[in-house]
């Protein structure tokens, strides 16, 4: 036999506004202990809430005070760039007289860019050199069939981080990636570390020196026909090393 459900106190149920912070009819919400804003009709003790767009604004400001000490924290951690400093054209300062006397001259003023930022400083430069007496190979419509030995320079100055760490391997990730094999030989100078990886068509130096980076491509053009290079670049390390040493001295004294 089913008895009569056991009653608690005078109601056999209780009703939603019984309960410690409850909402129901005629109990409204208690407030939160943080509400401190008097004031308001309606509201129990004259205490109202705070809109939901008060707290979006208190987070924002937050965020930004953050963000501000942040910054200044990272300034003044910044590492100090030393006698090198940031160049808007670095054409300018590529007078390379080693690899000009040895090719040829310039065949332009070359195409200078940068780029500015709190963590680092770069610019770059690319130049076409025309060899004495060198033509540009052409087909019977009279359409290019290659181009001059080309010039690529490149110059990143470190103002976040240390690049010293990671510099060896970046150097040899960046060939060995690419050409499985390829022999990267650090050099006695210039700078404080220095790798070059030479070939027949092409030969690149790395150089690092205090937080400057700088990094020189030179490359010969190709006989289209034959696959030979029609000029062999790998005898112009020498000259390379001379002229990325007259630009590291440039460098720092524009700085």
């Amino acid at each position: 036999m089913i008895s009569e459900p056991e009653l608690v106190g005078d109601e056999p149920f209780e009703r939603p506004g019984d309960r410690p912070g409850a909402v129901g009819p005629g109990r409204p919400p208690e407030p939160d202990a943080g509400d401190t804003v008097t004031g308001g009709a309606g509201a129990p003790g004259g205490l109202r809430r705070r809109p939901a767009w008060w707290w979006a604004f208190g987070g924002a400001l937050a965020a930004s005070a953050l963000w501000a000490v942040g910054l200044t924290a990272y300034q003044r951690l910044a590492l100090d760039p030393g006698a090198y400093r940031a160049v808007e054209d670095l054409c300018e300062r590529t007078e390379l007289a080693g690899i000009r006397e040895a090719v040829g001259p310039f065949e332009d003023r070359g195409q200078s860019e940068s780029f500015s930022h709190v963590a680092r400083d770069e610019a770059s430069c690319i130049r076409s050199l025309r060899p004495v007496g060198y033509e540009v190979p052409v087909d019977e419509e009279g359409n290019e069939l290659g181009s001059m030995p080309t010039l690529y320079v490149s110059y990143i100055l470190h103002k976040g981080l240390d690049p010293e760490p990671e510099f060896e391997s970046t150097v040899r990730a960046r060939h060995e990636m690419w050409e499985p094999g390829t022999e990267v030989r650090e050099l006695d100078g210039p700078g404080e570390r220095a790798f070059v990886v030479a070939g027949a068509s092409e030969i690149t130096l790395d150089v690092l020196d205090g937080q400057a980076e700088v990094r020189l491509v030179l490359s010969g053009d190709i006989d289209y026909g034959t696959g030979e290079p029609l000029l062999d670049v790998s005898r112009l390390e020498g000259d390379l090393v001379d002229d990325v040493r007259a630009l590291l001295d440039r460098l720092k004294a524009d700085g």
